[in-house]
């Protein structure tokens, strides 16, 4: 809220490292970015990484981390349309 009021870009992250699989948590993640994306519908600032860090063997695009994403990015979409969204890589988003 202090980075809205300052006209600051604030990323929204849902931050994994050691659980390094996307869908490890993602039931928790939809209620969170459901609620998350509500509350914030229409502020232009603010940018939703949905996962930033995936990482790991078999963590990978086509298989886990794009599934992850096709089912996060609608629950934003529908409360928050033209957010900036952004999807973390299999290997530490670089």
């Amino acid at each position: 809220d202090a980075a809205i009021e300052l006209d600051m870009y604030a990323i929204i992250d849902w931050h994994i490292l050691a659980d390094s699989n996307p869908n490890q948590y993602k039931e928790q993640a939809k209620v969170f970015f459901d609620e998350i994306s509500k509350r914030y519908a229409g502020v232009p600032n603010i940018i939703y990484e949905i996962c930033n860090e995936p990482n790991g063997e078999g963590v990978v695009w086509d298989t886990e981390i794009k599934p992850y994403a096709q089912e996060i990015i609608p629950i934003i979409r529908n409360n928050h349309k033209e957010a900036v969204i952004s999807v973390g890589t299999g290997w530490w988003s670089q």
